[in-house]
């Protein structure tokens, strides 16, 4: 197995939460109190099953393709759909609000920004996020305190295609400088974070900590907290 040059993690669900779900939650209410004062005639609760269900078309539309929607998008089908010949100033403000909204639950552990500032002493990191507003990856890892460490930061809406697509997998390679095959991929998903990386030619580690995936256990890890120490071990084994 070649040596491990470079760390890719991915963001939500592995560097910082995920974010609560967003059905039949208070959350949003911000988001909805904003369109109701401009001529959204619709409960929160119709708002959100409303909203729910506009996301959802394009998740299919994206699963089927592996090409990323934008937040914009999403707020702009909304808004053909619900608020006709809203401003453009409003479909803004929506999106603003949305995103704001939607961030409040995501929580950034100290923790692991302590363990990438340590990893960074042998290790290029890097960033691939299946995500559909890069500023948004962005503030959350400027949050956290990682912007610093990182070498990349690629997010699916930048690129076009998200994860599992075989060619965004080889676009960060390639901005990270060296051979797939010295890569490691780390995420909580096991076909974008494992089984994408893996046919990329990556290494690929899944975080698991129920094991309700069939994973080699040299693959398998329990939580983000325990990459460091894994990559210690093969560190002294290599050096043996």
């Amino acid at each position: 197995m070649p040596a491990i040059r470079h760390l890719f993690f991915d963001l939500f669900g592995t560097l910082v939460t995920n974010p609560n779900n967003f059905n039949n939650l208070p959350a949003y209410e911000s988001t909805w109190k904003l369109l109701h004062n401009n001529g959204l005639c619709m409960s929160y609760d119709r708002f959100i099953t409303s909203f729910a269900a506009c996301r959802q078309q394009l998740e299919q539309w994206s699963q089927r393709h592996y090409k990323e929607y934008s937040i914009a998008e999403l707020v702009d089908q909304f808004c053909d759909q619900y608020l006709p010949g809203s401003s453009p100033r409003l479909r803004s403000l929506f999106l603003e609000q949305y995103i704001q909204d939607w961030s409040c639950s995501v929580h950034h552990p100290l923790e692991i920004t302590a363990m990438l500032h340590r990893l960074h002493e042998h290790y290029g990191l890097s960033v691939l996020s299946n995500c559909q507003h890069h500023s948004l990856a962005i503030a959350h890892l400027e949050r956290s305190g990682l912007t610093p460490l990182l070498d990349n930061v690629l997010t699916s809406v930048e690129y076009g295609y998200r994860k599992p697509h075989p060619d965004i997998y080889a676009a960060a390679q390639q901005q990270a400088g060296c051979n797939a095959s010295e890569c490691l991929f780390i995420g909580d998903n096991l076909v974008s974070d494992y089984l994408g990386p893996r046919k990329a030619g990556m290494q690929s580690w899944l975080i698991d900590p129920q094991e309700k995936h069939t994973v080699p256990v040299e693959h398998r890890i329990k939580s983000i907290l325990t990459t460091e120490t894994r990559l210690l071990k093969l560190r002294m084994l290599a050096s043996a």
